[in-house]
């Protein structure tokens, strides 16, 4: 097994990978989390119906709608590509 030293070693190493991954992506998070609030995508959370949890924003009754259409038709073109890709499949790639 690991002697005392070595599993310290891998602890220090774990937490130091731990923050160098965390607080850059901590960083980006809230320039993003800024510029959607500013452009109008996410509101604060204490006027959203639908917080996000940790980012102090949310979505509204609109922007929830919106974001199901949206998923919607994303859902819908991506069945309709692979319906589009069967049928026009040649009779040597048929199994």
């Amino acid at each position: 097994m690991l002697d005392e030293k070595m599993k310290s070693t891998l602890c220090w190493i774990a937490i130091g990978a731990v923050v160098l991954i965390v607080l850059p992506y901590q960083a980006i998070l809230n320039n993003t989390r800024s510029w959607l609030l500013q452009h109008g995508f996410l509101i604060p959370d204490k006027d959203a119906l639908l917080p996000i949890p940790g980012t102090g924003t949310g979505l509204d009754l609109p922007r929830i709608l919106i974001l199901i259409g949206a998923l919607a038709v994303i859902i819908w073109l991506a069945q309709w590509i692979a319906r589009q890709a069967i049928k026009n499949r040649k009779p040597s790639d048929k199994e």
